[in-house]
């Protein structure tokens, strides 16, 4: 349903409503445009809508393992992490596969949602994946090659081809199958074996195993109904507008063979009708009662459902109106709610993840990042927008108490800098700069012109 593919669903349940005549009247006004699950999971996942730092450190605990934050700093690992909080916010699980590339020696992570991933879980453990099954489908379409003039013995015809691979992995073997099941040839793995010693891939999840299942497979049903409720209900409603703005025409004294002419176009305000009965009456009934209740009904159901998992809907409507900073405030807590809940389940997995990228890079590359070392991470924190003057009191504050470096407020200030290094070599490339241009440029104000400010 994330993927807006639930316009069936939602066809299906207006069907049962209306007679077939009646619905093929109803179809331009058809709504399947409103994805509330999306709206929802979109603001549920907090979790790395700033980029998270990631060290490992080397076995003392002290020193930062550099081999590490290179490997790091080249992959995907930021862009994934934040469609892996999506997706494991639509299923509550998600997986995440780490592919080495040995030619330019960079590891590329890929996001997996959890329906395409079958398993087999410990039976001592049942928390804990044994074996897994990843289902690729690739699609190729040949469609919009169909139009253009076919080469002398070419077979590009209007077609699609999918072809299924099943990639297995346990601790010992990597076997790939074929559509059919039947295991494929590895030219640089013929015996099929499982050159890591682990599965590589990592579960995540939004809420704890449930009876010691992997899956929690009953999360968002609220979500899933409310979204094809609220476009059934926007059907009626887009309807209903239609309706008030031109009313329902009826016609009294005509006989049955001239009203069959005007039976299909009757219901369109913008059809004018002509009968030859001198005896017919016309008038108007007006249908515009519902609009409001219609309206209200949607707003509600949308603001329960958003309650039910945590999050502001009436936050997010397209009013212009300034929030004051109470509403400001309250949403900012609700958001550092939603991610202080998940945190934990997060930081766990995402050691997971750092420990068999080491593994696999050390197999694959040869680069020696210690083994035995520690994984850290600190994830972002939504701050609250403050003012200019508030913020350099903030960071006056913080600087001051030691509780935030200079190369801290520079990678704040730069987001495209996250080595330490670079910053310092920036912040001294701007000094001298600075220092030049001192004596020529007033870089920061006299005291007579902040008391100007401020007077004004």
């Amino acid at each position: 349903m994330y993927f807006d593919d639930y316009e069936t669903e939602v066809i299906a349940l207006i069907k049962t409503q209306f007679h077939k005549d009646n619905f093929k009247r109803l179809w331009p006004m058809y709504a399947s445009y409103y994805n509330l699950f999306k709206k929802i999971v979109n603001l549920k996942s907090v979790i790395y809508k700033k980029e998270a730092s990631r060290k490992w450190y080397k076995r003392d605990g002290k020193t930062e393992d550099k081999n590490y934050s290179e490997l790091i700093q080249k992959t995907n690992i930021n862009t994934n992490q934040q469609l892996v909080n999506k997706l494991t916010n639509v299923n509550n699980t998600s997986l995440v596969r780490i592919i080495p590339d040995i030619n330019t020696k960079t590891i590329k992570y890929e996001a997996i949602p959890s329906e395409i991933i079958a398993i087999t879980q410990n039976p001592e453990k049942p928390s804990e994946i044994t074996s897994l099954i990843h289902v690729v489908c690739s699609h190729d379409s040949y469609s919009k090659l169909a139009a253009l003039p076919a080469a002398p013995g070419s077979d590009v015809t209007k077609t699609e081809k999918f072809i299924s691979r099943y990639f297995y992995w346990d601790k010992d073997n990597y076997i790939i199958f074929n559509g059919d099941m039947e295991p494929l040839v590895q030219p640089q793995n013929p015996d099929n074996k499982n050159p890591y010693g682990i599965i590589p891939y990592v579960l995540f999840r939004s809420l704890p195993s449930i009876s010691g299942s992997v899956w929690n497979e009953t999360v968002n049903h609220d979500l899933y109904r409310g979204t094809l409720q609220v476009n059934v209900l926007q059907t009626y409603l887009n309807n209903a507008l239609k309706l008030t703005g031109y009313r329902q025409p009826y016609i009294t004294g005509v006989d049955s063979e001239e009203l069959g002419k005007l039976d299909e176009r009757v219901s369109d305000g913008l059809q004018p009708m002509v009968v030859s009965n001198e005896n017919a009456k016309f008038g108007t009934f007006d249908l515009s009662g519902g609009v409001t209740d219609l309206k209200d009904c949607l707003h509600d159901i949308i603001s329960e459902i958003a309650d039910n998992h945590g999050v502001s809907f009436s936050s997010r409507t397209s009013s212009a109106q300034k929030q004051s900073g109470l509403a400001l405030h309250i949403q900012q807590d609700q958001m550092n709610n939603l991610r202080e809940e998940q945190h934990p389940l997060y930081r766990e997995s995402e050691n997971e993840l750092a420990k068999k990228t080491v593994i696999i890079a050390n197999q694959e590359f040869k680069i020696n990042i210690d083994i035995e070392g520690k994984f850290s991470i600190n994830f972002a924190e939504e701050q609250p927008e403050l003012s200019t003057k508030d913020q350099l009191e903030t960071n006056k504050f913080y600087l001051q108490n030691n509780l935030k470096s200079v190369i801290d407020l520079y990678k704040e200030i730069d987001p495209d800098c996250t080595d330490d290094t670079e910053a310092k070599k920036r912040l001294a490339d701007n000094k001298e700069i600075n220092d030049e241009f001192r004596n020529t440029f007033s870089l920061v104000p006299t005291e007579e012109e902040e008391e100007g400010d401020g007077a004004e």
